[in-house]
């Protein structure tokens, strides 16, 4: 009897542990979701992380992006139609 008792107490000791260790895993991804969320938002108004921005200062720098994206735009256009022509 005693040793039963015993076996029980050992079965329940370990399926505690096992969702005790699910518990501190969630709990660490948690703290590290949030710490990654939070330095966005703090790099962000910071101005340290700005993700696809660019800062243009001058009218040269202005005029060099729009052209760059006038490139870009007309090279995407490009391949689209050798993609249209291939099918």
């Amino acid at each position: 009897m005693a040793r039963s008792l015993y076996e029980e107490m050992n079965k329940k000791d370990g399926k505690s542990s096992t969702s005790s260790k699910k518990l501190y895993a969630l709990a660490f991804v948690v703290i590290v979701l949030v710490g990654v969320v939070g330095v966005f938002i703090y790099g962000s108004y910071s101005g340290l992380i700005s993700p696809g921005a660019v800062v243009i200062n001058t009218p040269d720098q202005a005029a060099d992006t729009l052209s760059d994206l006038g490139n870009d735009i007309s090279g995407i256009s490009d391949d689209l139609e050798e993609m249209e022509n291939l099918l």
